[in-house]
């Protein structure tokens, strides 16, 4: 799962937004191995941003995941907090760093963790959770919901996002973790 989010506003961040997430899924299908496709990505978006006067950089929240193993990792740069909601325990991961196209080198943080049967795995952008690190609303929501339909849960949050008054583009993807014995 991918969310990526284009720094600044209008066109530009929309367009930069959806090519760095069409070059970068398309270069992990071919095979190209993350850490290196994120470094293709910048420096694409570094020549953008040599080109002129326009921001060209994105953040990236990637979520990875082996269905052999169930081990997961994010893999984020600039992007929000994601949480794993398992049970009734909610889990905060959070990345650092800043978005991808701002320096000459990827300030992406790698966290891994392994999933169980059940889980439900939340990504936002910050038009969700409104550049707070600790979005208290969207918590309350997850510990509140019974909803485990990945489809209405993202409906959900994106509805509470627009109710709070966020203005920001608002991405949401929620993965539900189903572990085949």
């Amino acid at each position: 799962a991918l969310i990526n989010d284009g720094m600044g506003s209008g066109k530009e961040a929309a367009l930069t937004a959806n090519v760095s997430t069409q070059m970068l899924q398309k270069l992990l299908c071919v095979g190209v191995e993350i850490e290196k496709a994120l470094r293709i990505l910048n420096g694409f978006l570094l020549l953008g941003r040599n080109g002129g006067e326009a921001e060209s950089s994105t953040t990236v929240d990637l979520l990875c995941l082996d269905k052999l193993t169930g081990c997961a990792f994010f893999l984020k740069s600039g992007a929000p907090p994601s949480y794993v909601k398992r049970g009734t325990n909610i889990f905060k991961l959070s990345g650092a760093g800043l978005p991808v196209g701002i320096l000459a080198a990827v300030d992406a943080k790698q966290t891994v963790f392994e999933t169980r049967d059940g889980d439900i795995i939340v990504q936002v952008s910050d038009g969700v959770t409104g550049e707070e690190d600790e979005c208290l609303w969207l918590l309350n929501y997850l510990n509140s919901t019974e909803e485990s339909e990945p489809e209405v849960m993202a409906e959900h949050i994106k509805e509470a996002a627009i109710a709070n008054g966020n203005r920001d583009d608002i991405s949401v993807a929620v993965t539900k973790i189903h572990q085949k014995i």
